[in-house]
């Protein structure tokens, strides 16, 4: 089975707001949230070095993700 995208909304006691993650399978490749300058996001390194996304999956995920950070 291959991976896929997945949006997960999170709280965190260090975080004033919710944040939004998004999961490839396991793995956590990033995190949005607010920032007084506007949204901001975070991307984590992959176990193997590098990660390998097909773009308009990753293009909408991030879409996806951004509109969960707006609600």
């Amino acid at each position: 089975m291959n991976p896929s995208f997945r949006v997960q909304v999170a709280s965190f006691p260090d975080r004033d707001d919710l944040v939004v993650e998004i999961w490839w399978g396991s793995e956590r490749v990033a995190e949005l949230r607010r920032e007084d300058a506007g949204p901001q996001i975070e991307l984590y390194s992959h176990q193997s070095g590098w990660w390998d996304f097909p773009y308009a999956e990753f293009l909408a995920v991030l879409q996806r993700a951004g509109e969960k950070l707006e609600k």
